[in-house]
């Protein structure tokens, strides 16, 4: 018995081989030189008149074999494809993490689309922006933010003084210069606030919808282990097209 993963296995060679088929029908019917033949000969009037050489041309596409071998191809595809959309229409799957059952019997049409969704997802989260390790963060719940620990900073003020490098003598003036200095004037106390999460939260989001990302893809491939019937009506619609 033939089943699902086998018929998907098989979906990708049948597809080409059939736009192959239909894509060389449709390149050679814009040649129609190519379904023209000729044989030509020649006869003189007078039995001794002079002879010329006869001339042919083989006929290089016949449309009775081009539509055989589109007709081939496509019926092939078209019972493949049947069989597969009916196949999936009774393929189904629980989604399971460890003994969690996430979702029950559900289509493995749905499941190829949640494992998009779900790749989709976690880019995301991987990019989520985390709090810095340098600091230590609480949570605020009133604000809906992670606090730092608060850190006082000096803020000074400078100030210009005149000090006496050389005293005076009776002789000299004394040498005074101008100097800066620091004053200490007031204290800054910062409080980082943050609506990033934790490093640890995102890690175990990732772990998490990784996990569920492994689960889908399990459910698809016993999704995918259902047993087809094989389906025909390729041959059925094709009589009819060329009947």
């Amino acid at each position: 018995m033939t089943r699902l993963n086998q018929v998907i296995g098989l979906e990708k060679g049948v597809k080409a081989a059939a736009d192959a088929a239909l894509s060389k029908a449709h390149h050679d019917a814009q040649k129609p030189d190519l379904f023209v033949g000729l044989v030509r000969t020649y006869e003189p009037l007078e039995e001794d008149g002079y002879v010329l050489p006869s001339e042919s041309k083989k006929v290089a596409a016949k449309v009775p074999q081009m539509v055989t071998d589109v007709r081939a191809a496509l019926e092939r595809l078209f019972d493949l494809t049947l069989t597969k959309d009916t196949a999936n229409t009774g393929a189904k799957a629980d989604i399971k993490v460890g003994d969690a059952v996430l979702a029950r019997d559900v289509p493995v049409t749905t499941l190829l689309w949640l494992e998009k969704q779900l790749a989709s997802l976690r880019g995301l989260i991987a990019k989520l922006p985390v709090t810095d390790v340098a600091d230590d963060w609480t949570w605020d719940p009133d604000n809906g933010v992670f606090r730092s620990a608060t850190v006082k900073t000096m803020r000074t003020r400078k100030s210009e003084d005149f000090i006496v490098v050389v005293p005076p003598t009776d002789k000299h003036p004394a040498h005074v210069e101008k100097v800066t200095k620091d004053v200490p004037e007031g204290i800054w106390s910062t409080t980082k606030l943050s609506g990033a999460i934790s490093p640890t939260q995102r890690d175990r989001w990732l772990a998490q919808v990784t996990a569920v990302i492994e689960a889908v893809k399990t459910a698809r491939e016993q999704a995918n282990m259902v047993e087809v019937v094989d389906r025909k009506m390729g041959r059925a619609i094709l009589d009819f097209v060329f009947g």
